[in-house]
């Protein structure tokens, strides 16, 4: 078994105004983790984009998950405030590395919108000009990170939010974790 799913999570808290925002109620866990010898990268942070959003960082001795939900705007709302959200964060910390997921291509429904929100969290670091920023494939970082394109976050960590678990897969692909050490 892949040593990720042994990875127990506190109980969330909720923060009110979250950076500075607002306009997003959000929930997140921390807990310890010995990565220093398993991750290539770190810090790194990995976003799972949309309104509910999930945002990870991963850093040499913990994990910090957070999700949320942005409040009931027009789409395009939605991308200026991921942009806002990026850019608070890109102020307040050195993370090196950053990852949001790209399009599930097999999904309908939503890519219009959702593009736009990845490309306000993107296009924040980015414009930071001092982050190695990618924009990649769910079925990628499943892969490299469970092994197997298969396996989805939510079924390796239960008790985190879906969003959560998805930016902590992103995260751990963003620093460089492959499955089984290998290297790609």
């Amino acid at each position: 078994m892949d040593p990720l799913a042994d990875l127990r999570f506190s109980p969330s808290t909720e923060v009110e105004n979250w950076k500075g925002l607002s306009y997003v109620r959000i929930r997140g866990v921390r807990t310890g983790w010995d990565g220093a010898s398993k991750v290539k990268h770190t810090p790194a942070i990995g976003i799972d984009p949309g309104r509910n959003f999930g945002i990870a960082m991963v850093w040499k001795d913990g994990l910090e998950v957070w999700w949320g939900q942005m409040e009931k705007a027009d789409h395009t709302t939605y991308g200026v405030w991921a942009y806002f959200m990026a850019q608070r964060l890109s102020e307040m910390t050195n993370l090196l590395s950053v990852a949001v997921e790209g399009a599930a291509y097999h999904s309908q429904f939503g890519q219009v919108g959702l593009a736009e929100v990845r490309f306000g969290f993107y296009l924040a670091f980015f414009l930071a000009g001092r982050f190695a920023v990618q924009i990649v494939a769910p079925a990628s970082v499943r892969s490299k990170v469970f092994g197997s394109q298969k396996v989805h976050a939510g079924a390796v960590w239960p008790t985190l939010n879906d969003n959560g678990a998805d930016a902590l897969a992103i995260a751990l692909f963003a620093a460089g974790y492959r499955y089984g050490g290998e290297d790609g």
